[in-house]
């Protein structure tokens, strides 16, 4: 490994990024991320510290309490009491949920047809998060977005809010990561993104850039062109929060990172 380069997971660069991101004053907004992001219980408590909200993946794998159970201090650090029930796997508690706490939900696809799911949440107290130095054990939400007759659910999650979910927010955010995958697929199939050849991660970073910038100018004129682009988004943008959030972060990024021009 080349000297002054370490090694980071993918959570702890994200975190990075993020800190970054907050420092460049972009306006805040709840974090999204995979699986590999929603089992870093690091992660999820320094976007706590932070008071960022989030809505991670989760797998149906980790381990969970609907209440809180008593804890203990050892030798060294906090457990779970001895004697207190055992935790139940995540997806066990989204099998468990009753069909009265089940929403249904439904939204107009990009090809205009009308989808449809059921959003449920509960309270838990996942065990990866109990702090061992300090016993701090905080109220998280597991979100589960469940189509009717699909044997499987489409997705867990792990959420943080500083309002109770609802049904509304939960669908958009559970379907939020969306754009993320389509963009990397567009880019790198119609834009070039996959066509860098540098040696430098500032050139990269450049590309990147570049590459997004690209995808955006390209969405808006392809969208712009549609005869029906306004019905999409509202009575227009500035009616539209989601649309006026993306751009605010957008233009609030920009402005910090373009230096100013003499006139």
């Amino acid at each position: 490994m080349p000297p002054g380069v370490r090694f980071q997971p993918k959570p702890a660069i994200a975190l990075d990024l993020i800190k970054q991101v907050l420092a460049d004053e972009v306006s805040r907004a709840p974090v999204l991320g995979d699986e590999v992001y929603g089992a870093a219980s690091e992660l999820r408590w320094e976007l706590r510290r932070l008071g960022l909200e989030y809505f991670l993946n989760a797998g149906g794998d980790l381990l969970a309490w609907t209440e809180p159970v008593k804890t203990r201090l050892a030798t060294k650090y906090w457990g779970v009491a001895e004697g207190e029930r055992a935790a139940s796997p995540l997806a066990a508690l989204s099998r468990a949920i009753a069909k009265k706490q089940w929403h249904p939900v439904a939204w107009r696809a990009a090809d205009g047809t009308k989808r449809r799911t059921r959003i449920a949440w509960l309270e838990v107290y996942v065990l990866s998060d109990l702090d061992r130095d300090t016993g701090e054990w905080p109220q998280t939400w597991l979100v589960v977005d469940w189509p009717e007759g699909d044997d499987d659910p489409y997705h867990l999650y792990l959420a943080w809010f500083k309002t109770k979910p609802t049904p509304a927010r939960c669908l958009r955010l559970s379907r939020g990561r969306f754009p993320v995958e389509q963009f990397f697929q567009r880019d790198k199939t119609d834009l070039g993104l996959d066509h860098y050849e540098g040696r430098f991660w500032r050139g990269f970073h450049h590309h990147l850039v570049l590459a997004a910038v690209a995808y955006l100018f390209v969405t808006v004129i392809y969208l712009g062109s549609k005869k029906n682009f306004r019905c999409y988004v509202g009575k227009g943008f500035a009616c539209d929060p989601a649309v006026v959030g993306a751009f605010d972060r957008l233009l609030s990024l920009l402005r910090n990172r373009i230096p100013a021009q003499n006139p």
